[in-house]
């Protein structure tokens, strides 16, 4: 009875994971059919639902952001370039602009992307997050792809941000987390690198809350009001699982 119990919570999780893709899927089609406003509010109903079943695993491992979105904004079907993959890790919009401000003025004019890859659904953005909870770091990576003045060149802009966590519960569901530094660097064409230039952070401070966390998801809620669904990497998931 116990084993059947178990197998059938483990469903029921599985199931309300594979809601939770399905709406993201659907929210990010463009070929008409259901309502933007509709769309947002059917991944918000999956993800919500999918937070009433409990965490079996640590939010530690590498993350790679699939959705990201303010509550607000997700259930009027607004823009979700608000949100970013920075939050989802406690940053605050207040430390996310003050990177943007020093970048824009030392680096790039592309602010509105370089705060973590906000529109999750853009092509040639890519963002990807480390939570080591034992040694008590975390590090946030964005990749943007920036098409050049010909279409056969393409500079990568890469921006890290690095942090301290301290976790307040064993499965770190419940960590503050202090913004150290952040770093640029830029690929072009995919060959030459430029010199990463380090920028000190005045020590910030997040939190990061987990909702729901598992081997392969986890949802986090930011503390101005974003909503993210991150899924692990496939070679931390393979390397936990042995």
């Amino acid at each position: 009875s116990s084993s059947s119990s178990s197998s059938s919570s483990s469903s029921s999780v599985d199931e309300a994971k594979r809601a939770v893709v399905r709406a993201i899927a659907e929210s990010r089609r463009l070929d008409g059919g259901m309502p933007t406003s509709a769309r947002a509010g059917r991944v918000m109903t999956s993800i919500e639902r999918l937070e009433t079943f409990p965490s079996s695993s640590s939010a530690g491992g590498r993350w790679t952001l699939a959705y990201g979105a303010k509550a607000a904004a997700a259930a009027t079907g607004a823009r979700r370039w608000t949100s970013n993959g920075m939050e989802s890790l406690g940053v605050s919009d207040a430390v996310i602009q003050e990177i943007i401000r020093t970048m824009y003025g030392v680096f790039f004019k592309y602010a509105p992307w370089l705060a973590g890859s906000a529109e999750t659904n853009r092509r040639g953005a890519r963002n990807a997050q480390t939570v080591d909870v034992a040694a008590g770091v975390v590090r946030n990576e964005v990749e943007l792809d920036l098409e050049g003045p010909t279409t056969t060149t393409t500079t990568t802009v890469c921006i890290g941000v690095d942090g301290e966590i301290r976790a307040e519960d064993a499965l770190a569901r419940d960590a503050v987390v202090t913004f150290t530094s952040f770093d640029v660097r830029a690929r072009f064409g995919g060959e030459s690198t430029s010199p990463t230039l380090t920028l000190p952070l005045p020590r910030p401070r997040g939190r990061l809350r987990t909702t729901f966390c598992d081997e392969t998801m986890r949802v986090s809620r930011g503390g101005q009001g974003g909503v993210f669904v991150l899924t692990r990497l496939r070679d931390d998931a393979t390397a936990s699982s042995e």
